[in-house]
């Protein structure tokens, strides 16, 4: 396939940044406000989309404090997804990374998820 036929080439692309935030054994989880475009209601990972020419681990770092008002020590990456939503292809980085601070710091922002969960790591397959 040349990169005429690929839908990278063809239409828009985007770069997401995900978290796999732990604590104490285990992992933060988010639900996705059922206004979101793209796996409303779902659980995932927190992160989002990198703005413009924003490095992947500043993208984490930003909207993980935009999202639920906490800083977040990013580390290696740990995986790579892709998924092509209508013609928007992404490319996708999930990061290990901590929270700095204590658990209690992470609050809510309803627009953007609905339930906050720590879950066993075991419980993510």
């Amino acid at each position: 396939m040349d990169d005429s036929q690929h839908s990278f080439s063809r239409g828009e692309h985007y770069l997401v940044a995900a978290g796999f935030i732990h604590s104490q054994g285990l992992a933060l989880v988010a639900r996705r406000a059922l206004s979101k475009s793209i796996a409303p209601g779902q659980l995932h990972l927190p992160g989002g989309h990198a703005e413009g020419r924003e490095q992947p681990a500043a993208a984490l770092r930003r909207e993980i404090a935009e999202e639920f008002g906490v800083q977040v020590q990013v580390g290696d990456p740990l995986h790579v997804f892709a998924y092509d939503v209508s013609g928007h292809y992404t490319i996708g980085i999930v990061f290990a990374a901590a929270l700095i601070g204590p658990r209690s710091a992470l609050h809510l922002n309803p627009s953007d998820h609905t339930e906050i969960l720590w879950v066993d790591r075991d419980a993510l397959d």
